[in-house]
This record gives structure tokens, C-alpha cells and sequence, in this order.
């Protein structure tokens, strides 16, 4: 059936995917993760340089997900870009991250990122928080490995990164996906592919 590929870092992904609870599941398209780094040169001219992180792909199971999309679209909710990541978060279907690093980082690094956005959105609900930190903490991420986020419905979290782990708490998976859809996501350039592939799903 062909890949999903981004164009940035060359990372592939197949366009259907069935995970461990048996459901298939489409890719809405990928993108990067770039991280921004400032340097000061000698004449206190400041220049940004961007560095690739990962590659990210947004599964979603396909007949529930479109199902779902004609309900929002028939209610009127997906004429803006927000309305359809609104729907796309609050869709009660299996759904997924799956990452592919390009680089090498360590677990601490990976959820940094992750810590500061998500914080704000736990509002002082820090034991899923802690959990999915503590599960990145000793692990070294190598170029290549992948990351799943998986959200099996009502509220638990599968992350699997070489080995895997569940963390059930509703609160921590509308967060990251929250953190991924919002307009303020890291990943702006997938964001904008998942929007157009959720719209594309519904013509299919």
C-alpha cells in the first residue's frame, strides 16, 4: 500500500499499521521534530540553527476515526484547522505516535520537551507525569530507534521504546495529544499534514 515519507530526514512509515490490540490503523502523514539552538558569534550577531530530533506519524484506526470526522463535520465542527485537531483529540478510537529518531539522545533529553508542555496541562496531576518520565529515564534512544505513543480508549497509555509500558491515566494521553495538535505543537509541519489527512480520509 505504499509508505508515508518525510521529506526532511528521508524517515519511512507504512500508510497502515495494526498495533498489539489488533486494530488497523492509517497514517494522517509525518513530519519533523526540529530542535532550535542560538548561538552567539565573537561580533554579537545571533544566529538559529535547527537540528532534527525525530520523524512523527500520527495513526489513527480508520473506519472509526472517519466515522467519527463525518459526525464532527456533520455537526459543523471542522471548518477551522483547531476544529479538526479538536476532533481528532477527542475521537474515542485507538490512535497513535510512532517515532523514528535521527539522532542519538538519551530518555532524560527525549522528555524534557515533553516535561515542559505537559506540566501546565496536568495541573498538579504529576504521578502520569512522573511515570512516563521515569520510564524514558535510564534509556538511550540511538538514531533509529522507534517510539510509540499509543492511546487505547477510555485512558491508557501504551509506550513502547524497546521495551513497553502502560500508564492508565486519561488526563496524560489528552495532554500529549493536546501537546502535538495544539496551534503552539513542536511539530508544526506534521500538524499541518495530519489536518490535511484527516480531511483526506473523509473523501475516501
Amino acid at each position: 500500500m505504499g509508505d508515508v515519507v518525510d521529506p526532511s530526514t528521508g524517515v519511512r512509515f507504512p500508510l497502515f499499521q495494526t498495533f498489539w490490540d489488533g486494530i488497523r490503523c492509517r497514517s494522517l502523514g509525518v513530519g519533523p521534530r526540529e530542535k532550535k539552538v542560538a548561538f552567539v558569534k565573537i561580533k554579537a550577531s545571533l544566529e538559529v540553527f535547527f537540528f532534527m530530533v525525530y520523524s512523527v506519524t500520527y495513526y489513527v484506526d480508520e473506519v472509526a476515526a472517519k466515522a467519527d470526522l463525518q459526525q464532527a463535520q456533520q455537526a459543523g465542527k471542522l471548518g477551522s484547522d483547531e476544529g479538526v485537531c479538536q476532533a481528532l483529540t477527542g475521537g474515542a478510537y485507538t490512535k497513535a505516535f510512532q517515532m523514528q529518531l535521527v539522532r542519538n539522545v538519551s530518555g532524560a533529553q527525549f522528555t524534557e520537551a515533553f516535561e515542559e508542555s505537559l506540566a501546565p496541562r496536568m495541573q498538579g496531576d504529576t504521578a502520569p507525569l512522573e511515570a512516563f518520565k521515569a520510564y524514558f529515564k535510564d534509556k538511550h534512544l540511538d538514531n533509529k530507534t522507534h517510539v510509540v505513543l499509543l492511546w487505547r480508549q477510555p485512558g491508557d497509555l501504551d509506550v513502547l521504546a524497546k521495551a513497553g509500558t502502560t500508564i492508565s491515566s486519561a488526563h496524560l494521553c489528552k495532554s500529549l495529544w493536546e501537546n502535538y495538535l495544539d496551534p503552539s505543537s513542536p511539530t508544526p509541519v506534521a500538524r499541518q499534514k495530519w489536518i490535511a489527512g484527516a480531511r483526506a480520509l473523509l473523501s475516501t
